[in-house]
């Protein structure tokens, strides 16, 4: 099955599963982006989104995968992701903070497992609240990074920029989520309203 296909069913797919995800996606651009893109992200058209896959990942998904990688896609959009949250100013932590808030929202084996999951983190001793916003998940891994603790310190080697993941008590490595959003940094509040309104 062709790239466009499989996108084509997916889409269809998450339309009769999930209406309001299949209804948000119809309204998205899509390209394919094997260069830049090493998964899949949204990004921003002037005040319009894109929803960027690399087809190589794509293709070795399985349905069910394929449906929780768009569905997390498109938190990241009705979450306001991209557009509300450029004043954290840990990019990477604030990359983690944002998929540990949406991907509660997905079940588990519909995702790739090398995702952020909140239960990694509570398994090692994080204690982080369900079905909290981002800047709460934020404000904790940034609080946790300032600690003494192992994770404290595998978080803060993270922060600092001095690994590229985290690495947690029991082996699980949390690798840092591939956004690159920084394009919100520079839109007015006028402009990021109108995103929001889109």
């Amino acid at each position: 099955m062709k790239k466009e296909e499989s996108l084509a069913k997916a889409s269809k797919d998450l339309m009769l599963k999930e209406p309001y995800y299949g209804l948000t996606l119809m309204s998205l651009n899509k390209h394919w982006d094997k260069a830049n893109v090493p998964t899949a992200a949204v990004g921003l058209d002037g005040i319009n989104y894109n929803l960027i896959i690399n087809s190589e990942f794509w293709n070795k998904l399985p349905q069910k995968q394929r449906l929780g990688i768009l569905k997390h896609e498109l938190l990241h959009i009705c979450f306001f992701h991209l557009v509300s949250f450029d004043h954290l100013a840990n990019a990477k932590i604030r990359n983690i903070a944002m998929d540990i808030e949406i991907n509660q929202y997905i079940d588990r084996d519909c995702l790739p497992e090398n995702g952020c999951f909140i239960e990694d983190f509570n398994n090692n001793g994080f204690n982080l609240e369900e079905l909290q916003g981002a800047k709460y998940y934020y404000d904790a891994l940034m609080e946790a990074s300032n600690k003494n603790s192992q994770q404290g310190s595998s978080l803060k080697d993270f922060a600092d920029g001095t690994s590229d993941n985290i690495s947690l008590d029991d082996g699980t490595i949390i690798e840092e989520p591939e956004h690159s959003w920084e394009d919100a940094k520079q839109l007015s509040e006028v402009t990021k309203k109108l995103i929001e309104r889109q």
